[in-house]
């Protein structure tokens, strides 16, 4: 195998190479760098270029886009109302003022993903190990769990953009994470309005989203003085991204969602508010404003101004035939026994958001105590001692 020379970035051949006045003595091979080219020791920068362009022509050819063959649409990592927000091998972008809820919809999202199974890959660059893990456990508490293999949450507060960008690349090589959510992506690089770093960051994303097939989930800052993302760095990844999602707060102190820019059909905006608790839920019926342009919204029931009674009923329906089910049965289950009540609010829509906000509650109060199951993810619930049997014709004559 023969030598290359390394040194030649620059690959136009020099002048008259094999002019001894332009020739050199090559210490590691012991001749004249003539005599080696001769010799097929090294190669001349000619052909170094000539390999370079046939480098280039098959990495082309991987990428050409082929004709008449139908390409299947990406995986979905997150949907919200039927409609895909984020997807597999592509990157998106989370943008808010600060203190505006950037956090909390990502938590509340990231909590719907868990528990369908998404495995999910969360780097944090700003909390610490404190807030950091209080964000987590958040996470858990939304999703109703204690624990969860499917989330895997990481502080990098103390190191710098370069090695941040090594340790998360390296975490992705060594698990199989279908959502990655890095909080936030500002601290990636060091000047947030350099347009090469820009750029770099924008790129090496992308080619994550791809190479380990997964969505990214950036979030940053809008500027204080508009509602732009930060920076250059915030111009690239708008461009970039399948989803611009914009969050803000409207007068009645609910987190707004709407998607500020789609690659493919937008979600419809949605609300999120916090129960008294501080637990995030979708706001159901949510409407931005009336026809006057004053913002509205329909107010449903909360867990806590539902009567004990009805809570005692919905339950022993639910546990009537299982003992202990996984929350994934319960909430089919609460949903099913939701609707057979006799009870007027059951009008209101009981789906699978709401239904998850009732689980935390019951958990948080205990209602229902959570076991480890056989299986170390696996959660399962039992309905607690304090909770009383109560039957249909009880609960029409304690309630009217």
């Amino acid at each position: 195998m023969g030598f290359k020379i390394t040194e030649c970035e620059d690959v136009t051949p020099p002048v008259n190479v094999l002019d001894p006045t332009k020739d050199r003595f090559i210490e590691d091979i012991g001749m004249m760098y003539s005599d080696a080219i001769k010799q097929g020791l090294l190669q001349h920068p000619s052909d170094i270029k000539a390999d370079r362009l046939k480098e280039y022509a098959l990495l082309a050819a991987k990428h050409l886009i082929p004709q008449g063959i139908d390409i299947p649409p990406p995986e979905i990592v997150f949907e919200i109302g039927g409609i895909p927000m984020l997807t597999k091998k592509s990157i998106s972008l989370l943008i808010a003022k600060a203190k505006a809820g950037k956090t909390t919809v990502a938590a509340w999202i990231i909590a719907q993903a868990i528990q369908v199974g998404i495995r999910v890959l969360w780097v944090d660059t700003e909390q610490g190990l404190y807030y950091g893990s209080r964000t987590q456990s958040w996470i858990l508490s939304i999703a109703g769990l204690q624990t969860s293999e499917n989330l895997s949450f990481y502080d990098l507060k103390i190191h710098p953009p370069d090695i941040r960008i090594h340790i998360i690349e390296s975490l992705m090589q060594t698990g199989q994470y279908d959502l990655i959510v890095i909080d936030g992506v500002r601290d990636l690089v060091f000047d947030i309005n350099s347009p090469e770093e820009a750029t770099h960051t924008a790129t090496n994303l992308m080619r994550w989203a791809e190479v380990f097939n997964c969505h990214i989930l950036t979030i940053l800052h809008q500027n204080k003085g508009n509602d732009h993302a930060r920076g250059h760095l915030g111009s690239e990844m708008v461009n970039k991204a399948e989803t611009v999602i914009k969050v803000g707060q409207n007068d009645l102190k609910e987190i707004v969602v709407e998607p500020e820019f789609t690659r493919g059909k937008p979600f419809d905006v949605f609300a999120l508010n916090r129960d008294e608790n501080g637990t995030p839920y979708m706001v159901e019926n949510w409407s931005s404003s009336n026809e006057e342009g004053t913002p509205i919204r329909r107010k449903l029931d909360l867990p806590t101004e539902v009567p004990s009674v009805l809570h005692h009923s919905v339950l022993t329906k639910v546990f009537k035939n299982d003992e202990e089910l996984k929350s994934t049965d319960f909430l089919n289950s609460f949903m099913a026994a939701w609707s057979t009540v006799s009870y007027e609010p059951k009008k209101d829509p009981m789906n699978l958001s709401r239904a998850k906000v009732f689980h935390s509650f019951y958990v948080q109060e205990g209602y229902i105590t959570q076991l480890k199951g056989q299986k170390g993810n696996m959660t399962l619930n039992k309905l607690a001692d304090k909770v009383e049997l109560v039957s249909e014709e009880q609960l029409v004559n304690q309630l009217f």
